[in-house]
């Protein structure tokens, strides 16, 4: 049981992430061709898992830690036009530290096809192109950066409160119609702030157990207001009676809005099915 007992919640790191986004001024034409000089190979999703080499590659530094060392532009099995760049990044001692480089349409937010990959210390991204050309897309430098405020220590105990939710039962011995057949016997209602407990019974095929969920609500306040409830869930269980199957359910109800409190000290009652249960 946590009520009762003492606990002590300790907060540290205190601070904010700042996320910029950048849209760099990169020539990837220029870089498609220098790659072709380097004689780089094509590197693709196809080729993630295979031995990669770039010991010659661009070095194309975007940032302090990333840095694009190829970029094709190619055409795939089924005859797209495509590009792939592969990047490798310095691994940051700040855990909370990110940076991440894309290629986007120039001027929209219209994705592209892609599909990123990772080999040990490579990144690479396939993209295909579809009707856009190089002179449309632009590579965007995101990052993220957490600043700290303050390396204080702060600590909170405190005692789980044992609270007593406001309850209202009833031990109708009702008959209600069901939606599909057979009469219902209430035999226990239990309204608290989050939920309305309908224990009942009806003689039936256990066919039928799954459609005590139909069963409709509605909530009645002193000042002549109500509102619907609807079938939350529901649990059955079987008893034979004089060779006839009694199946045993317990409905949970809650309001239509699963976020409304149930106010529980101005209910004069409840309706199941059309039928009165009175608190």
């Amino acid at each position: 049981m946590l009520v009762g007992q003492e606990y002590t919640l300790t907060l540290s790191g205190f601070g904010y992430t700042e996320h910029n986004e950048e849209t760099l001024d990169i020539d990837i034409a220029a870089l498609i061709e220098q790659t072709q000089e380097a004689a780089l190979d094509l590197i693709t999703a196809n080729d993630m898992r295979s031995e990669i080499n770039l010991e010659n590659g661009l070095g194309y530094e975007v940032s302090d830690k990333i840095s694009i060392e190829s970029v094709h532009e190619y055409i795939t099995e089924d005859g797209e036009n495509a590009v792939s760049f592969v990047t490798t990044q310095e691994s940051s001692e700040n855990r909370h530290s990110y940076q991440n480089l894309f290629l986007r349409v120039k001027d929209s937010t219209s994705p592209i096809h892609t599909m990123s990959w990772n080999n040990n210390d490579f990144n690479g991204t396939d993209i295909i192109l579809g009707d856009y050309t190089l002179d449309d897309l632009e590579f965007v430098l995101n990052t993220s950066e957490f600043s700290s405020i303050s390396d204080e220590v702060v600590e909170f105990t405190f005692t789980v409160p044992d609270v007593q939710l406001p309850t209202l039962s009833a031990q109708p011995d009702l008959e209600v119609p069901s939606n599909f057949g057979p009469v219902f016997n209430i035999s226990h209602v239990d309204v608290n702030p989050l939920q309305i407990n309908i224990v009942g019974s009806f003689e039936g095929d256990s066919s039928d157990a799954n459609q005590v969920a139909d069963t409709t609500v509605e909530i009645l306040y002193h000042d002549g207001s109500s509102t619907q409830a609807s079938v939350r869930g529901h649990g059955q269980s079987y008893s034979m009676t004089d060779g006839d199957t009694i199946i045993n359910f317990d409905l949970k109800v809650s309001q239509e809005n699963d976020l409304d409190i149930i106010d529980v000290e101005n209910i004069s009652g409840i309706l199941i099915n059309g039928e009165l249960v009175e608190f």
